[in-house]
């Protein structure tokens, strides 16, 4: 998996000036940038993916990862699709004149997906995911604590409440056969 985002933008957010942290902080955005593509139940930036589905007899493929940027082969019961004959939305690859035939893993999907560059909303999530993470390493088991009659409570979570909301809109939650 790939880094989300960078060293810099860690510092930038979190208000960290020094070097002296720069080790942890690294180790915290891979750390991050797994949580992040773990949480989606898929990859974030571009990648080629080659697939082998069950067929529905349809025109119509939904893929677990987006957004499809390109199909490079479709394969259905060993015979290749002619490219004239494919296309592709965001989601979905479709046949115009072929089906994918009913069966169990008899279709083959090669194609590329995800963002070419990591969209901001996602970056800062990952951003604030470090941040926190680093910034709540002195109190790793403790949830809240009162002193002088106030009580301090601390995010438990890996993602802030304003991170899962932006992350769920990028979440697959359904699995797709």
């Amino acid at each position: 998996m790939a880094n989300l985002t960078t060293l810099a933008a860690v510092k930038s957010y979190a208000g960290i000036k020094s070097a002296d942290s720069d080790t942890e902080l690294t180790r915290l955005i891979g750390a991050a940038s797994d949580w992040v593509e773990t949480y989606l139940s898929r990859p974030v930036l571009s990648e080629s993916v080659s697939q082998w589905r069950n067929g529905h007899n349809g025109a119509v493929l939904v893929v677990p990862f987006t957004p499809i940027t390109a199909v490079s082969a479709v394969v259905v019961d060993g015979l290749t699709i002619p490219a004239s004959a494919v296309s592709f939305t965001p989601i979905a690859i479709k046949l115009d004149g072929y089906r994918f035939t009913a069966g169990v893993q008899n279709v083959r999907v090669d194609y590329t997906a995800g963002y070419a560059a990591v969209p901001a909303d996602i970056e800062q999530a990952v951003i604030e995911a470090c941040t926190l993470a680093y910034k709540r390493r002195d109190h790793l088991d403790v949830s809240a604590k009162s002193l002088a009659g106030e009580t301090i409570s601390y995010i438990t979570a890996a993602f802030t409440p304003s991170s899962r909301q932006v992350l769920d809109q990028y979440r697959r939650v359904v699995p797709i056969a």
